[in-house]
């Protein structure tokens, strides 16, 4: 009587129609460096992906950058400066469930000179916000990265 096809159409519409009514989870975001950080990087790409179910202001905002401090002790960390800048063409400044987009990042110091990174783990807490009619949500995340020692070039 019913094909498989209508089956799949009637599932599809049910679970549009529920997933306006289902929360999202501001907590869900994704952000890994575009490409391998050497240390001797002074600037760097972060891809952030919405995962949290809303639409997002496109103005993801990068809060604290921070490196793992061994010489001081398990567990101990200390900021590094950086100054973000934005150059992305996302329609509208949002940003949908599944999209990306990219940050951009130089490390510089209080000057404005250039710093390049040590090798190590570094942590990054970036914030955001939902753009809605009714309410506006926010959420933070922190992640982790490791910068890699620059390749020493073989003689030959």
């Amino acid at each position: 009587m019913f094909g498989g096809n209508y089956i799949q159409k009637f599932v599809a519409l049910i679970l549009f129609i529920v997933s306006f009514f289902v929360a999202g989870d501001m907590s869900k975001a994704n952000l890994y460096p575009e490409k391998t950080i050497t240390e001797s990087s002074t600037r760097t790409e972060f891809v952030f992906e919405n995962k949290t179910g809303y639409r997002l202001d496109i103005m993801v905002k990068v809060d604290s950058i921070e490196r793992e401090a061994v010489e001081l002790g398990k567990g101990q960390w200390v900021a590094v400066p950086f100054s973000q800048y934005y150059s992305d063409g996302i329609e509208n400044y949002k940003l949908y469930p599944t999209e990306k987009t990219t940050l951009h990042v130089e490390f510089v110091n209080s000057k404005g000179e250039e710093i390049p990174l040590a090798s190590g783990t570094y942590r990054i807490t970036v914030s955001y916000k939902s753009s809605g009619y009714s309410e506006q949500k926010t959420g933070s995340a922190t992640f982790t990265f490791n910068v890699a020692a620059d390749e020493i070039p073989s003689v030959s």
